[in-house]
């Protein structure tokens, strides 16, 4: 039996991310599958494994001196060496050998090609480009760089990044876009309070607090759900003042699923940079359009992705609390033109199945 270890910064879970559907798609294909939470970090959401799986799940032990880009872009780069070996040390023992692949996903799992032996065949998962996205070190943004060379095979979810590549990496590459995946059944007792109007995000992206205040303070008779890691403790401190707020760090999609269904709109309030043109239509944009949200957003994507898709783009936190407002006011559903079956499990399984099928 072939054995696969997939590194992420996020514990394994039945979630739409796309390594935890190649992680249950290596497990279904008959792989001996592992999981592996790296780095492990005092904001790493502690969640038990799936009942229903055979993935080892393993943890790094707790590194005590994390790397955060955007407090550490400044870093030369013999200090940005010794924070990646302190990181490093939490997988002292950790026997990389044992493996027929190992896939890592975007961003600091890549400081493992320190540790991994040449001889083991490496996978690289793009979720979020450290070069667009997540990075702004010069020394973070070159790990990405040397795994597009040295990685046996390269997974991307947008066919745009094909364009950055040289023809020797393209040759290497696939694409396989995200998709959604629904619960089987969805709890069926209402999720909020008769007559109350609510708006939910759900991500991982950080967010931008004051138009969360803006909002909660123009809007007080809505109460707004955040769901996922995407605000710092002070910022959920800062507005948890506000009695409209609720904030859950982590839900299963069990769990955050019938508050979708339920809710009235749905928010994408972002960060504003330059990165943003980058998450575009992400899983969770779909979702919020399988349950006919309207959607509220700060501009991200690249030109046409939203073509024919009617998602409100706000210029400002004022303009994002004006369009809130009014989507509120009316109380009206969306039908969205989108063939979602072509973002199904099923749909993205065949394809995840019939990439791993290509590995020797």
């Amino acid at each position: 039996m072939k054995k696969v270890l997939l590194v992420s910064p996020y514990p394994f879970s039945h979630s739409s991310r796309g390594m935890d559907v190649l992680t249950r798609c290596f497990d279904e294909e008959g792989w001996d599958t592992h999981h592996l939470v790296y780095p492990r970090v005092f904001y790493t959401p502690r969640v038990a494994p799936p009942r229903n799986t055979r993935v080892t799940c393993h943890w790094a032990r707790k590194s005590w001196f994390p790397y955060i880009d955007r407090l550490m872009s400044w870093m030369p780069p013999f200090l940005f060496r010794l924070v990646r070996k302190l990181n490093n040390r939490t997988l002292r023992t950790f026997d990389f050998t044992a493996y027929d692949y190992i896939v890592l996903e975007s961003g600091k799992p890549l400081f493992l090609m320190d540790i991994i032996p040449p001889s083991v065949p490496l996978i690289y998962r793009l979720s979020d480009s450290v070069r667009y996205v997540l990075g702004k070190n010069p020394s973070y943004i070159a790990l990405e760089d040397e795994i597009y060379d040295r990685g046996a095979r390269l997974i991307f979810k947008k066919a745009v990044y094909l364009d950055f590549l040289t023809p020797e990496q393209r040759e290497k590459a696939t694409v396989i876009e995200n998709g959604m995946v629904l619960p089987p059944e969805l709890d069926r007792a209402p999720s909020f309070p008769e007559g109350t109007k609510n708006t939910v995000y759900v991500g991982l992206h950080r967010l931008d607090a004051p138009t969360l205040e803006t909002v909660l303070i123009d809007h007080p008779d809505c109460s707004f759900h955040i769901i996922g890691p995407c605000l710092s403790k002070g910022t959920v401190k800062k507005l948890g003042r506000y009695g409209n707020f609720r904030y859950y760090p982590f839900l299963s999609k069990e769990e955050y699923m019938p508050l979708l269904r339920d809710a009235d709109l749905a928010v994408f309030p972002f960060v504003r940079n330059e990165s943003m043109k980058w998450f575009g239509l992400t899983s969770k944009f779909l979702h919020f359009m399988y349950f006919r949200l309207p959607i509220v957003s700060y501009p991200t994507g690249f030109p046409g992705e939203f073509d024919n898709l009617p998602v409100v783009f706000a210029e400002n936190r004022e303009d994002f609390s004006r369009l809130v407002g009014n989507i509120l006011g009316k109380g009206e559903k969306i039908d969205y033109p989108i063939d979602f079956d072509y973002y199904s499990r099923e749909s993205r399984d065949r394809e995840y199945k019939r990439f791993i099928g290509t590995l020797a």
